[in-house]
């Protein structure tokens, strides 16, 4: 039905057994295009035509705004997926410069399979960070073992913001001491080992440092796990020796 390539060298056209075209582009051009002829008269042929667009090649994931800022005695790191391709989980490394980071927390994907086309939004806060620099490089992993980087950001850490527990081992009381924390609201657990909560606590600080009393003369003696976290996750998680 007079359907032929007018050069060789712009792409090939194969016939198939229904009696359809394909063209098959070289070069710059990007569309293919089948032409299926459904009715023939002599050498008069009808025909539809279809345009195939290219196949637009998807990312395994689209991280954008890995950003973080400093808050008191934290570091609070957030990033966002547009799309993830069977991701397995993310990685933040931290250090004091970008030669010396260590893999600081292993995140899982929020993603039901590792896949989703839908904006996702993830948060980590660093208890404690560095006092000047701190570096973080946010990287992921597939269900392949396949790793991909997106990023380094830097935050410096003007005022010396800690927290300070002690006496660890503990007889009676365990201080703790919150320093430029500028938190709003603080909650304190103490767990034994099984993870059966000892002592809770709610608080809701008037200044950005402050202190305050766990009395453990009641405790038997033995290891325990002090939590303490704000309105999100568990932030800060350290062994207490009680005597």
């Amino acid at each position: 039905c007079g359907i032929s390539a007018t050069a060789a060298t712009q792409g090939s056209i194969v016939f198939d057994a229904n009696g359809c075209a394909v063209w098959t582009p070289n070069g710059a051009q990007t569309d293919t295009i089948t032409t299926c002829i459904v009715k023939c008269l002599d050498n008069i042929c009808d025909s539809t035509v279809l345009r195939i667009p290219p196949t637009t090649s998807v990312l395994p994931i689209e991280v954008v705004d890995f950003k973080g800022r400093t808050e008191g005695i934290r570091n609070v790191l957030n990033w966002t997926t547009l799309s993830e391709k069977h991701n397995d989980y993310f990685e933040l490394y931290h250090g004091g410069s970008t030669s010396d980071m260590t893999l600081l927390k292993t995140i899982d994907s929020k993603a039901q399979n590792g896949n989703s086309t839908m904006k996702l939004t993830y948060q980590y806060s660093h208890m404690n960070p560095l006092l000047g620099n701190n570096y973080y490089r946010l990287s992921n992993t597939d269900f392949d073992g396949k790793s991909s980087a997106h990023g380094t950001i830097n935050l410096f850490v003007k005022d010396n913001a800690t927290l300070a527990i002690y006496p660890n081992p503990v007889n009676d009381v365990l201080h703790l001491a919150f320093s430029n924390a500028e938190l709003e609201v603080v909650f304190i657990e103490v767990t034994d080992l099984t993870g059966k909560v000892i002592y809770h606590n709610r608080l809701i600080p008037t200044t950005a440092s402050f202190e305050t009393d766990i009395p453990m003369a009641s405790f038997a003696s033995g290891m325990y796990l002090l939590k303490v976290r704000d309105d999100a996750d568990y932030n800060y998680i350290q062994k207490v020796n009680k005597q």
